[in-house]
């Protein structure tokens, strides 16, 4: 991991600059945020295609009013190819589910907690779910990749759908296709029962979630519902499809679960870069369920490689993602103050994407001050598989430490590059 000032890497660097009278440095925490306004923006421009099903719900004038309306999206479309293009994360590939299907409304709930625990949890729900359940998703998945793969827009898609099925009902499940899970009791939801959607999502990133429509296509009066049902919650249930056995790096806005396993996975709720799982993934199908409310959730699940690594901790991959260890940006490192380091204490956050436990054997300083050493915590614990955990390193040195000016000359920085080798056969250093 390289500890320098690369604002292209959008980290958070260390500088210290230097006042007009006295000898001491003063250390400064720069962040920042040029990728979160960029991605701010998007979500407003995703968030106004959605606001066009929630406006008229009737499905013909939906797909005339997103064509019209695609000539003002399009005036973003610069932006939104930038972005996409780091959505791709040249060369990430993604195994996001693009079709969900999406029971609720419920009371809006502690995050992570199922609201149908009462009744088996969602997990047996949808394990005692008929065929025809599984096969609308997965013949909606296959058009929606296809429209995808020829580029069209979301509009475009749902039309497409449309148009295949010979179905105006493209957020509806198919009748039968829910029977034995179609209803749960719930105060939110119309005529306090639960109800059945299916959403798409856009941008290879965003789902969005809105009860009344899918109630409306599944022909259920909407003036039956709670009106306090803007803030209903509910499952997003989808299933992510491997040739083999992968590794994947995961982030969602909200809480999630993977396959028959009750864990929940903590959501990125902040977008810092701090919630990120490793997912060790069977081949085959895989069923992910994400605790979602309205307006949606946003998800990011990339096979592990160099690109998904600096996409979910913002940070730039050195090791072309052959290290197990995957650093954070988090690093904890002592001022430097007339010359000397206050703390000799480093700490580096890092996640074992290994299949198996890990520790830290030994560390290296490269590219810094010669009389820079560093020393490794002998008995620091292992690092379990998909765990993430704080390095503890010791710094040292003789004599004085010498910044150097950055490219203003009015602060001075202090680089070096840390590299950590696991204790694994044949593992690459961080």
């Amino acid at each position: 991991m390289q500890l320098q000032a690369l604002a292209a890497a959008l980290i958070h660097w260390l500088t210290f600059q230097q006042p007009v009278a006295g000898n001491k440095l003063h250390q400064q925490h720069v962040t920042l945020h040029a990728a979160d306004a960029i991605e701010d923006e998007l979500i407003q421009s995703d968030k106004a295609v959605v606001a066009e099903i929630v406006d008229d719900m009737d499905m013909d004038d939906l797909l005339a009013q997103w064509k019209e309306q695609q000539v003002e999206l399009e005036r973003t479309a610069t932006s939104q190819e930038t972005m996409e293009v780091k959505e791709d994360f040249a060369g990430a590939e993604s195994v996001l589910p693009n079709t969900w299907a999406v029971i609720g409304p419920f009371a809006a709930a502690e995050m992570g907690v199922d609201p149908l625990r009462a009744f088996g949890g969602i997990n047996n729900i949808v394990a005692r779910a008929p065929q025809g359940f599984w096969e609308t998703l997965r013949v909606r998945s296959k058009i929606f990749q296809e429209a995808q793969s020829m580029h069209m827009s979301i509009h475009q898609a749902l039309g497409l759908i449309r148009s295949r099925l010979n179905n105006s009902q493209v957020f509806a499940f198919p009748a039968n296709a829910t029977d034995g899970i179609a209803e749960f009791p719930t105060e939110r939801g119309p005529a306090g029962r639960s109800i059945w959607g299916v959403s798409y999502t856009a941008k290879r990133r965003w789902t969005y979630v809105n009860f009344k429509l899918f109630a409306n296509q599944s022909g259920v009066a909407t003036d039956t519902f709670d009106p306090r049902t803007g803030s209903g919650s509910g499952w997003a249930v989808g299933e992510i499809h491997l040739q083999n056995a992968t590794a994947v790096l995961a982030q969602c806005s909200m809480a999630f679960y993977v396959g028959s396993s009750s864990t929940s996975y903590f959501a990125d709720i902040y977008k810092e870069h701090r919630a990120i799982h490793v997912l060790h993934l069977p081949a085959g199908r895989t069923r992910l369920f994400v605790n979602t409310r309205e307006p949606g959730f946003r998800c990011l699940m990339l096979k592990d490689s160099a690109a998904a690594r600096q996409a979910v901790t913002g940070l730039p991959d050195e090791t072309e993602g052959r290290s197990p260890f995957i650093t954070l940006s988090d690093y904890t490192i002592s001022s430097v103050v007339e010359s000397k380091m206050v703390s000799p204490h480093l700490g580096i956050p890092v996640i074992n994407a290994h299949h198996e436990s890990l520790h830290l054997q030994r560390a290296e300083i490269r590219d810094g001050p010669a009389n820079l050493r560093l020393e490794v915590d002998a008995d620091g614990p292992e690092i379990q598989p998909s765990q993430a955990m704080i390095l503890r390193l010791k710094l040292s040195h003789e004599g004085d430490i010498n910044c150097t000016a950055d490219h203003t000359a009015k602060q001075k920085v202090l680089n070096f590059t840390v590299a950590l080798f696991p204790g694994c056969v044949g593992c690459s250093p961080s």
